[in-house]
């Protein structure tokens, strides 16, 4: 049955602006190589694996210096960096800020920085001061830009951690200059709140929202195969074999022993009491009851954060002062030398601030590409966070299906004219049904990637094309660790397709076939299983990209 496409959709209706020019031609048929700082040199080697899961294990920009002739002998010529921020005590992946202002000295010079120095933002000028680790990035540019190289940061716009300064700050005082910057519920009109959480959209339960350390919670414990379930009265737990609902302190039924209560067969008649009262006339019983009263709506947020995690309370760049903070920690970047920008969540922050952003940065920076991670699949589950992208939309895309492409399509379409490029999630889908067995042959699979690009001929977006990433399984594992299965598809990879000239983005260690063993959704932290460092002892089994394609 053939898909029914959907309706082109209509321009915004936005006040005409001054447009700017930009040139990208630069960043045309780029070849870029993921990089994510703590994992891919320097690191320590005795780690465990929980410090694998969950902690730094200090990879470094000073040590990445050592690496770039080995990225250049795979003729990549742009290497994307993961947020270099300073972030939490266990921010190893640098998407949990405390200062955007300045480097995190364990990115810079890992385990043993020259100095600790994080800065402090409440200081005025503290943006403008360049610390030891400031400058280790800037030496980190200037050495790749030796080399050819050009570098891409990881911005990430949406949120910061629970323990940055002006998240504490806003949360302990109503009247705070960064109340605004952040969405507290309280602080919301009726009208506000019904928007955010209409009726018809799943309700959030207080269990999924976490606004504490996990490392805090006392674990309680449970009889086997049962689980805890909130809600009113008594506590009761859920048999998992079952799905029946016990109190959980009922002991087991031993059939055995006289003094244990024995479970009631409901066809036997039981005798009656005869001091017990006779039953009362339902009817009677009913007009005595008082109506009850519709309980009071609460909602379990105190504020918005990221995909619903407690620790990563949501930016309001909307409020003009948080806005023009966040393009001033871009200025910051890019005058140490960075070249391309890549937007962290972007259905997260309003097309209206991602628009005022490449519109500001543009004027200075014109060749300076704004690239957004736009996974639109399942985001209706969490739509109260999600500032871009419509419900109808998300709506359309809640489920995995083959179906849903055209539907991406659709929203990746929303970021013409606001983002200049975004990562290409429909061609990574593409290339999963293929893998997955969705689309049969090689063939098929170049056809519809086809029917992608057409949706985007009077488009000047620029997509750029990858199979895995730091968020997502590696790719040789998604393909059930089939190495010829993975050369097949990394040579459609680098196919040049009629009328696109996209850049392809190769994650670190895919050269060397890095896998992993268990699906990230499967265990607890499961995301760091593609994130292993890097290990330059493998014999390198290159891929011998044809350099022609």
């Amino acid at each position: 049955m053939e898909q029914e496409e959907p309706e082109e959709i209509p321009k915004q209706n936005q006040p005409k602006e001054e447009e700017v020019k930009t040139d990208f031609t630069w960043f045309k048929n780029a070849r870029i190589y993921q990089v994510f700082i703590d994992r891919f040199a320097g690191y320590k080697t005795n780690y465990t694996e929980q410090e694998l899961k969950t902690q730094f294990l200090y990879g470094n920009l000073k040590a990445l210096i050592g690496k770039l002739d080995y990225i250049a002998s795979m003729d990549f010529n742009i290497i994307w960096l993961s947020p270099f921020f300073a972030n939490q005590p266990n921010g190893y992946h640098g998407y949990h800020p405390v200062n955007f202002n300045h480097v995190d000295p364990r990115f810079a010079f890992g385990e043993h920085p020259e100095d600790n120095t994080t800065g402090n933002p409440f200081e005025k000028d503290d943006i403008d001061i360049l610390t030891s680790s400031d400058n280790m990035l800037k030496q980190f540019i200037d050495e790749c830009h030796k080399r050819n190289f050009k570098v891409m940061m990881d911005l990430v716009p949406n949120h910061v951690h629970e323990t940055h300064p002006f998240f504490i700050d806003a949360k302990n005082n109503k009247d705070s200059k960064y109340r605004k910057w952040f969405y507290f519920v309280e602080d919301m009109t009726e009208e506000e709140k019904k928007d955010l959480f209409p009726e018809d959209l799943l309700q959030p339960k207080q269990e999924e929202v976490n606004f504490v350390d996990p490392n805090q919670i006392p674990i309680a414990e449970h009889p086997e195969n049962e689980i805890p379930i909130v809600g009113e009265g008594q506590p009761q737990t859920q048999n998992q074999q079952t799905g029946e609902n016990v109190p959980p302190s009922s002991p087991p039924q031993d059939p055995q022993d006289p003094n244990q209560q024995q479970p009631q067969d409901p066809n036997q008649q039981q005798p009656q009491d005869p001091n017990q009262q006779p039953p009362q006339d339902p009817n009677q019983q009913q007009q005595e009851q008082q109506p009850e009263q519709p309980p009071e709506k609460k909602y379990c947020y105190p504020y918005l954060t990221f995909f619903r995690i407690g620790e990563l309370p949501k930016l309001n760049l909307d409020t003009p002062e948080c806005g023009d903070y966040m393009i001033k920690v871009v200025r910051k970047y890019l005058k140490l030398g960075i070249d391309a920008v890549r937007v962290d969540h972007a259905p997260g922050p309003s097309l209206q601030f991602l628009k005022r952003m490449t519109t500001e940065i543009h004027k200075d920076y014109p060749t300076v590409p704004f690239i957004g991670e736009v996974p639109p699949v399942s985001m209706f589950y969490v739509a109260e966070t999600i500032k871009a992208i419509p419900r109808e939309n998300l709506l359309k895309v809640k489920d995995n299906s083959l179906d849903i492409v055209p539907y991406i399509d659709e929203i990746f379409l929303m970021y013409e004219g606001v983002l200049d490029g975004l990562l290409d999630f429909t061609f990574k889908y593409i290339i999963e049904c293929h893998v997955w067995g969705y689309i049969q042959s090689e063939e098929d699979t170049i056809k519809n990637i086809n029917e992608h690009y057409a949706r985007f001929k009077n488009s000047k977006l620029i997509l750029a094309k990858f199979l895995d990433s730091h968020d997502e399984n590696r790719f040789l594992f998604t393909c059930n660790q089939d190495k010829n299965l993975m050369k097949r598809m990394i040579d459609i990879l680098y196919t040049h397709f009629e009328g696109r000239d996209d850049p392809l983005i190769i994650y670190y260690g895919t050269e060397d076939f890095m896998t992993q063993w268990s699906k990230k959704d499967e265990v607890e932290y499961g995301d760091a299983y593609s994130r292993s460092p890097m290990n330059f002892e493998f014999e390198w089994v290159k891929l011998h990209y044809d350099k022609k394609k």
